[in-house]
């Protein structure tokens, strides 16, 4: 039987430089995912700081001699953005210095295995190709820890990917 698991502590996010990049969305490689360049933003974000904002246009089928307003699915829209803590320590804020307009790389996602597993050869994973739009720091509040958030700007994608061998 299936066991379900929750978003903390079970999904990896990482962000590959481009280049090197992905050769393959569908299938990205040990060498690609392992790369001295990625960095591994999972414990850089905060627990609602994976947004996705996955959605599907409606496209009108309707026909004058009808009073239905059919609809097939169009283009698939995103409104994703990451958001992620500020530390005080330039070592430790990578993701604020990642974050550069117009950065491009891909975004990797693994859900369903501890964070901190090793990638392995056949394991489901998400890969969008991105772009970082400009990070801004969210607003000052009480009893709050100082976190920013960045758009994404996705040219291709692959929600149903696997990883592939080593090369």
């Amino acid at each position: 039987m299936a066991t379900k698991f929750p978003f903390e502590e079970f999904t990896r996010v990482v962000w590959v430089n481009d280049p090197p990049g992905i050769a393959n969305i569908a299938a990205p490689t040990l060498l690609e995912l392992n790369h001295p360049e990625t960095v591994d933003l999972s414990c850089l974000l905060t627990t609602d700081g994976l947004a996705l904002g996955v959605g599907t246009n409606a496209v009108s089928g309707s026909q004058l001699c009808s009073r239905l307003d059919s609809q097939v699915p169009g283009k698939v829209t995103f409104s994703p953005s990451l958001t992620g803590f500020r530390y005080n320590d330039e070592d430790d804020d990578d993701l604020w210095y990642l974050a550069t307009w117009a950065l491009t790389g891909y975004l990797v996602v693994r859900r369903g295995r501890p964070h901190d597993q090793a990638w392995a050869s056949g394991a489901p994973v998400e890969v969008y190709k991105a772009q970082l739009g400009e990070p801004g720091m969210a607003n000052s509040a009480g009893d709050t820890m100082q976190t920013f958030s960045v758009p994404l700007f996705f040219d291709d994608f692959d929600q149903k990917a696997f990883v592939g061998g080593t090369s």
